[in-house]
Formats: structure tokens, C-alpha cells, sequence
């Protein structure tokens, strides 16, 4: 198990690009530019990109920045919406990044008995799975995909604004007025979604406590809960059952128990597989040759060592990131999964500070004090995930496990029969 620095993580899909470019005299900027263009962003001025709905996905921008390096990038002159972005191209003063060689390895650093995750008799961590080890540890509705999804009901939920003419102007520019009807909105519109899942399973006949008694729209527009400051209601079942089934929320999955969170990011891995394999192959000779590139990942998290900040409305110490427990007796798929959820409680107000939805992993790095690490990333070459699941099937661990329904017994069967 090697230990790696932040920076020199993932960089390789990138490296031949990023050296050619260098060489004629590009900065990193310009390569940034160059990438998003190629993704079909449009550049509004110096490091501002939209997508083509008009949304500013910062989370793009920093992701590539951190790719093609970031030796001749320099803080913007003012300090607006991009001024974390800077922050974050630093090294991540909090987390250790540990790179495995094999999937046995890989699988003995998660094992949740080993030294290195404590000697109480409960384990402090708690873990989650992810795909792609460069992707940020942000919760759905604050990236593209989610904000793509929340997108049509998020214009109905304008309407229930009655913004004036002047107002719906402030929304596209970058000011503390437009901060706040713009994040305003979107803690809204992620309500509106949660209490519709609610309605429809219980319109069904699924059973979702707590869902006739979360807020609708109209009366979060009223109350004004929710905005800027985190409300009661956000750790509520139906908000924790809703992100459990893919609705966009600002909840975050984690699960107590480091092999499911093995399981999730090497299955996710192996899918991105196929899907190379199945491109490669329908190329022929002018595909790519070798193995996909990029490695999975699991994080971790120090329950014990999370940084304390004082919340400015209730006046006392809370944990940057807390947690929330749905009750697993409502949810056998949670139950299984030993799932629990994270989330910011100062969302709200570090969207007006920076124009820009948080990523945990920077919210830890700017509460960090310098003691005990709180975070690690544990990471495995995508290749070899289909020998994690290997190993991991012999340990119990597959999808009609953690997900036990019918279909996911099939699936299971069909994925063993392949192992």
C-alpha cells in the first residue's frame, strides 16, 4: 500500500495531453478551457464556464484544473465565486491517499479489525464507495447530473417564488442578491422533491414515516426555514428513503461496514469496464488497446476526529459534517447495507460566502486543525474490480445481499456466473 500525495493522484489520461500543451507555451487555464469546450461548455470569461442550460458547474472546472496542474494558475483578481476553487488546487491538508497494487490488498486495508481503523470495540469510520477515484465527495443535488434531473421541477418551483422583473435579473448575476434566490431556489426545489417521493409511495401503498409532515413548498416560501440555516427536517425518514433511491438530495451515502462500501465502488467500476470494453471493441483496430484507465475508490471518514465549527444560529459546536440515521427497521435495504447518510448543515450560508454548493472534502480541509487526519481514499486500478468482487462474493458480499429483492437475485446469480 503506498502513500501518495493528493496531487499526483489520477493524472495519467491526462499527462500526454497536458505535456504537449505545455510544451507550445499553453497554461493550465487555457488546457481547462480546451477540455470544457470539448465537453461542450461554453467560456464566459477568464475561469467561468456554463453548461448549455446556463448552470456554472465549478465542480468541472476544478476537477480538470487539478488534472492539467496548476503551476500557472494564479488567484483571480477579485475575490468571487472561484475564490475556493484556488483552495482546493493546495494538497489536502486532511486526507491520506493510499494506493493498493492488488485487490487482496486492497480488500486487507478495509478490514475493518486492522490497527489502523482504531482498537475500541466500535469502529469510528465510516465509509463510502466510489466508482472513480476523481470524483468529488458532493451530494447529488448539487452536481450536474442531479441538477439536470431537480431541473423541470425546479421551474415549477420558480413560479412559486413570483419573482419581480428586477429579482429574475439578479438570478444570472453573481451578487449576494442573486446568491441568494439562486440558493434559496435550489433548497427548495430539493424539498419539493423529497415530499413528492413521499406523496407518490404512499399513494401506492409504501410505507414512508414522517412524509405527510414534510414541508411543502409553499410552506418553506412562508416559514422560511430550511434557508440559509439547515432545519429539523432534513434528517427526516422520507428525506433519508428518498436519496436511498435516487432522488437528489443534499444527503450523502456512507455505510458503517468498509466492504460494502468495496462492493459499490468495484461494481460501479466494473460497469465502466464493459462500457470500455464494448467501445473498444466497436472501434476495432482504431479502438484503444490495454486495460481501462482510472482507479475506483473507497473513502473514509474519522467520526471522532471530525473538525467542530460553531453554528452561527443556535450558537453552539457541531461537526462540520453530521450524521444522520434513518431508521433501519424502515428500510431492510439500509438495514443490510448498515447505511447511514452525511450532510452540511451550513449549506446554506457557504453558498452565499461562495456562490458554489459545498464539496466535503473541502469543508473538512478548511476545518482541519493540523491533529489526527479525518479522511483517507483507498484506491484500486478499475482492472482488477472484477477480482475485488471475486473476494468479495466468497465474503458474503453481493448485491442481493445489500439490495435483497428478487431482481437483485437474478442479477447475482447471472454476476457469479461470470466470476
Amino acid at each position: 500500500m503506498r502513500s501518495l500525495p493528493f496531487t499526483a493522484m489520477n493524472c495519467t489520461p491526462w499527462e500526454s495531453r497536458r505535456d504537449a500543451a505545455e510544451s507550445s507555451g499553453a497554461t493550465a487555464i487555457e488546457l481547462v478551457g480546451r477540455s470544457l469546450e470539448h465537453l461542450g461548455y461554453v467560456a464566459l470569461s477568464g475561469t467561468e464556464f456554463k453548461d448549455r442550460s446556463g448552470n456554472l458547474d465549478q465542480s468541472v472546472f476544478r476537477r480538470l484544473v487539478i488534472l492539467h496542474g496548476t503551476d500557472t494558475y494564479r488567484r483571480p483578481q477579485d475575490s468571487g465565486s472561484h475564490n475556493h476553487v484556488v483552495q482546493y488546487l493546495r494538497p489536502l491538508k486532511c486526507l491520506d491517499v493510499l494506493e493498493a497494487d492488488s485487490a487482496d490488498e486492497f480488500l486487507e486495508y478495509l478490514t475493518v479489525t486492522r490497527a489502523h481503523w482504531g482498537n475500541g470495540p466500535e469502529c469510528p469510520w465510516i465509509f463510502r464507495g466510489q466508482a472513480d477515484a476523481d470524483w468529488f465527495l458532493q451530494p447529488s443535488a448539487w452536481r450536474t447530473s442531479g441538477r439536470q434531473i431537480l431541473q423541470p421541477l425546479l421551474s415549477t418551483v420558480t413560479k412559486d417564488f413570483s419573482w419581480t422583473e428586477e429579482e429574475k435579473r439578479e438570478t444570472t448575476a453573481d451578487t449576494p442578491t442573486g446568491r441568494h434566490l439562486v440558493g434559496r431556489r435550489q433548497r427548495a426545489t430539493e424539498y419539493a422533491a423529497i415530499r413528492s417521493f413521499g406523496e407518490l409511495a404512499d399513494r401506492l401503498g409504501l410505507r414512508v414515516p414522517q412524509a405527510e409532515s414534510f414541508p411543502t413548498t409553499r410552506q418553506f416560501l412562508e416559514a422560511g426555514f430550511g434557508w440559509p440555516d439547515d432545519d429539523w427536517c432534513a434528517g427526516q425518514t422520507v428525506a433519508c428513503l428518498a436519496q436511498h433511491h435516487g432522488i437528489p438530495t443534499a444527503l450523502l451515502d456512507w455505510t458503517e461496514n468498509p466492504l460494502t462500501a468495496a462492493f459499490f465502488a468495484a461494481e460501479g467500476a466494473r460497469a465502466e469496464c464493459d462500457e470500455y470494453d464494448a467501445a473498444a471493441a466497436s472501434l476495432g483496430p482504431d479502438g484503444p488497446s490495454g486495460p481501462p484507465p482510472g482507479e475506483f475508490a473507497v473513502w473514509a471518514i474519522d467520526r471522532d476526529s471530525m473538525p467542530m465549527v460553531k453554528i452561527p444560529v443556535e450558537g453552539y459546536d457541531l461537526g462540520v459534517l453530521t450524521a444522520i440515521r434513518c431508521p433501519r427497521s424502515d428500510h431492510s435495504f439500509l438495514h443490510a447495507q448498515e447505511g447511514l447518510f452525511l450532510r452540511h448543515p451550513g449549506c446554506g450560508r457557504y453558498f452565499l460566502e461562495n456562490g458554489a454548493w459545498p464539496v466535503f472534502e473541502e469543508v473538512l480541509d478548511h476545518a482541519y486543525t493540523g491533529n489526527e487526519k479525518p479522511l483517507r481514499k483507498i484506491t484500486l486500478a478499475k482492472h482488477l474490480s472484477d477480482s475485488v468482487l471475486r473476494l468479495l462474493w466468497k465474503q458474503g458480499y453481493f448485491r442481493a445481499r445489500l439490495m435483497p429483492t428478487f431482481d437483485n437475485v437474478s442479477a447475482s446469480a447471472k454476476h457469479r456466473w461470470r466470476l
